[in-house]
């Protein structure tokens, strides 16, 4: 292996030929040039944001010129391209290409608050005037010559305390929808972000926050986020979000979390059933936050553009909702109709049915006639009157036996019962007395 120091110098060759007193000599003088070294260097370990730092690239070895270079993730940290020659504090530029030896350098760097300063040809320093996370990174410093290159390389850690990329506000919801309470932190190392609840909702500052574990319906994604799935009355409370790193005390905020109850009703359709000339009270119960209304409508339409006398309506204020009552006074056939309870909040709205049957006496059959008849039987046949909306059980065959021109008195026949047909007509073969 050469040597700078032992191997270098002026070194002769001499010839001569057998026989002869002369010889021949030539000398040559051998120069040995030397590749940079830079020595290791190692950022603190406990690096803050805001903190002025700087830290030296020292060439060890080598022969000069030597020219220094500064990179920051393999891409070099550009600099204003000219160097500033010393006293620092009467600074002249000069050009580069001059290659002038530096008493002392320096040039702004275009990387945010990095300076590249040269005190001497074979060190330079890179200063920070306030570390910020976008200088963490991998940091080399190369060295060149005209024989080699050599470099070396730190890792820059910041540590910064959390701060917020997404703040947590306050968030109001639909029960039955979901519910997305954003909690995003930023911060090296990355940020823990946890929540708790309190469902304490009378108290102001509230208390007895307790730790929310993900499960089916609640989940706390990777970014912090809160998802609660179908939200129920009791999922109502203030939530704390917590996000810590370890590096300054964290940061929290408590939000309040208020879930709304659209207006709605627990059953969709029934039926109702009253007797002709009988009050009837159809009510319907509607749940959901305060103000609610509830309107009515009778077979689709407005029941107030019918302008009956006859129905009024009762409206009760609940804790939790209202209840309408339509009251319909000496019921007739006319009301057997399907009622339309409509209720609405701000939240939302629902709607149910109540069919109203009236119940009274069939109408007497209609289109009586002897279809068919024999010596001791007759095929009678009629179409039914209206059933008075429940079914019909007995039909009753009244027959008078003609003596001369004129009918005698009528005479019933025995209770029977006469199931209707497929074409709605009730028909009964009679045996003649």
């Amino acid at each position: 292996e050469l040597n700078e120091i032992t191997d270098s110098g002026q070194y002769a060759c001499q010839a001569k030929s057998a026989g002869s007193d002369h010889f021949a000599l030539q000398q040559v003088h051998v120069s040995i040039k030397v590749p940079p070294v830079v020595e290791p260097f190692m950022f603190a370990k406990s690096l803050h944001r805001g903190q002025r730092y700087n830290i030296m690239c020292m060439v060890t070895r080598g022969d000069l010129p030597v020219s220094i270079r500064w990179f920051k993730d393999g891409q070099p940290i550009e600099t204003a391209g000219a160097f500033i020659q010393a006293p620092i504090d009467d600074l002249i530029a000069q050009q580069q290409q001059q290659q002038q030896q530096l008493e002392a350098a320096t040039a702004s760097s275009q990387n945010y608050g990095l300076a590249i300063k040269q005190l001497d040809p074979y060190s330079s320093t890179l200063t920070f005037a306030s570390l910020q996370s976008r200088h963490r990174g991998v940091y080399s410093c190369e060295a060149v010559n005209e024989v080699g290159r050599a470099n070396q390389s730190s890792s820059l850690v910041i540590h910064v305390p959390p701060e917020w990329r997404i703040e947590p506000n306050d968030l109001s919801v639909t029960i039955g929808r979901t519910a997305v309470l954003d909690c995003q932190a930023d911060g090296f190392p990355a940020a823990r972000v946890e929540w708790r609840l309190s469902q304490d909702l009378y108290r102001e500052p509230p208390s007895e926050f307790k730790p929310i574990i993900s499960s089916l319906y609640m989940r706390v994604f990777e970014n912090g986020s809160l998802i609660i799935y179908n939200t129920q009355r009791t999922d109502a409370g203030y939530y704390l979000c917590q996000a810590n790193n370890g590096i300054g005390p964290g940061i929290s905020k408590v939000i309040k979390l208020t879930v709304h109850v659209a207006a709605h009703f627990k059953s969709k359709i029934r039926t109702e059933l009253v007797r002709r000339g009988q009050a009837a009270r159809l009510k319907c119960e509607a749940f959901g936050d305060l103000p609610i209304e509830i309107s009515w409508l009778k077979d689709k339409l407005p029941l107030y553009g019918q302008e009956e006398p006859r129905y009024s309506l009762i409206s009760t204020q609940l804790q939790d909702g209202i209840l309408s009552e339509l009251v319909i006074h000496e019921t007739t056939r006319t009301d057997s109709a399907l009622f339309t309870c409509i209720t609405q909040n701000q939240f939302g709205n629902d709607d149910t049915n109540i069919q109203l049957m009236v119940q009274g006496p069939p109408d007497p059959p209609e289109e009586v006639r002897i279809q068919e008849y024999e010596a001791r039987s007759a095929k009678v046949s009629w179409l039914p009157g209206h059933s008075g909306n429940s079914p019909i059980s007995k039909y009753i065959l009244m027959y008078a036996p003609i003596v001369g021109q004129q009918p005698t008195s009528p005479t019933n026949t025995d209770y029977r019962d006469y199931p209707l047909s497929t074409n709605g007509q009730q028909q009964q073969q009679q045996q003649q007395q």
